[in-house]
């Protein structure tokens, strides 16, 4: 349903009813814009993909319009470039989760908060990091395979030493709490 232009489109058009025919509380109008976006880009998505409420068109005749207009703005088919699909989501995904740890380190500066932002967001930007420098090392670039890995153990050296600083008394403790840390 993340890659159905139908779907997308029923809920951008459900948002866009909601808030312009009820009086919603503020939290609903913030929840029913982030629908509204998320319909529109389901909406994007499911055309690159080819997907318009499940239908395969590919039981249509050749020469039928919609066949043909979903054929030619398809990049990417997902029965048929498994693997390809799978490595954008997984790049999308790795993204999403990368500029999250971004936003959260710059609101947690801006905040105030400069100690939280440096020992629970920085690590993870610096595993995320390496981890990215250690795949493309894997792929096309050998000798940046080391550096990856050195910039992914210091993140994970700083979560270990200080995700606990607050959470337990005594070292043993904090040592603990910064092993569950590399898990949380």
């Amino acid at each position: 349903c993340l890659t159905d232009a139908g779907y997308g489109l029923l809920i951008t058009l459900t948002s866009i009813f909601a808030l312009k025919k009820f009086k919603l509380a503020d939290s609903m109008k913030k929840l029913m814009k982030i629908l509204r976006l998320s319909g529109i880009f389901t909406i994007i998505i499911g055309l690159i993909t080819g997907g318009v409420f499940g239908i395969n068109f590919e039981i249509f005749a050749p020469t039928n319009p919609v066949r043909r207009f979903i054929e030619s703005i398809q990049v990417l088919n997902p029965s048929k470039d498994l693997m390809a699909f799978i490595m954008v989501s997984l790049a999308l995904g790795y993204l999403h989760i990368f500029f999250g740890f971004i936003v959260d380190f710059f609101y947690k500066i801006k905040k105030k908060f400069v100690k939280d932002a440096l020992m629970d967001s920085l690590p993870w930007i610096l595993i995320m990091t390496g981890g990215g420098i250690i795949i493309a090392g894997l792929v096309k670039f050998k000798s940046l395979t080391m550096i990856g890995i050195i910039i992914a153990c210091i993140g994970g050296l700083i979560i270990f030493l200080f995700s606990g600083r607050d959470k337990a008394e005594g070292i043993v403790g904090q040592l603990i709490w910064g092993i569950y840390g590399l898990y949380d």
